[in-house]
């Protein structure tokens, strides 16, 4: 592979005979939006399209076409040779991809793996980022949740917010910031795994992109002191207490 991923992809190919009989069967079930399924010892998972009342539907717009932007950039950028994973089978309403490993959330969140493992993974991650960033793409919302690690390189999926217009520099810091708030938001903390992160991000990211996350952060220094005083008044939330020190952080780093 030509992508910092040392990870090898599974190809793309029409479902043998196990496998559409799991998708069959998943199907015919109740809808699930994600459903893990087997089959020939291996796993997969089935995305559909959500199914949005009219309530879902003002709060995170439309889920067909989240559905049809995640299906197309997988496609376009699985083909450009990034560290994404193939569609291993399709049909108007749903794709499955290979069950690759462990998303870098619940490895952080939950300290899976060894001290080392999870340094390994949050290397990856940075040079998975930054290799797509360097091809000319942005992800659109880079939670860790959607950095898979399988043991030797990182995976990137779930681009329902993937659009032609965020594949620029401000696109590519705002992937970073949202990236580096995931990673403080599982980790706890701007520590060694966040280290270990921007290092690797930072060796191979375009160098336009900093001078991006400069402006952004400096943009955010009065937004993260009013989500300070929030976070202080609600310390079980994850996310506000990630968010000041996510902008501080790269203000820090890119010297804004």
């Amino acid at each position: 592979m030509k992508t910092d991923n040392s990870g090898t992809r599974p190809e793309g190919r029409v479902p043998d005979a196990q496998l559409a009989l799991a998708i069959g069967a998943e199907l015919a079930g109740a809808h699930r939006r994600i459903a893990r399924i087997e089959a020939g010892g291996a796993a997969y998972w089935l995305k559909r399209a959500e199914r949005p009342n009219l309530l879902w539907r003002l709060r995170k717009g439309d889920g067909r076409r989240a559905f049809e932007a995640d299906r197309a950039a997988l496609k376009r950028l699985a083909g450009a040779d990034l560290p994404v994973p193939a569609i291993v089978a399709e049909g108007p309403d749903h794709f499955v991809l290979p069950d690759l490993g462990r998303p870098l959330a619940a490895m952080l969140r939950f300290s899976l793996g060894s001290a080392g493992e999870r340094l390994a993974a949050c290397t990856a991650a940075g040079a998975a980022l930054a290799a797509l960033h360097r091809a000319g793409f942005s992800h659109g919302r880079p939670s860790l949740r959607d950095m898979i690690w399988d043991g030797a390189g990182v995976w990137l999926i779930d681009f329902e917010r993937f659009r032609d217009d965020r594949n620029c520099p401000a696109g590519f810091a705002e992937d970073l910031l949202l990236a580096v708030h995931s990673m403080i938001a599982y980790a706890g903390d701007a520590g060694p795994a966040l280290g270990a992160f921007i290092a690797a991000y930072r060796a191979q990211a375009p160098d336009a992109v900093w001078e991006q996350v400069r402006r952004r952060a400096r943009r955010l220094r009065l937004p993260a002191r009013v989500a300070a005083i929030f976070a202080a008044l609600r310390p079980g939330s994850r996310e506000l207490r990630a968010f000041p020190a996510a902008v501080a952080f790269l203000s820090s780093v890119s010297g804004g």
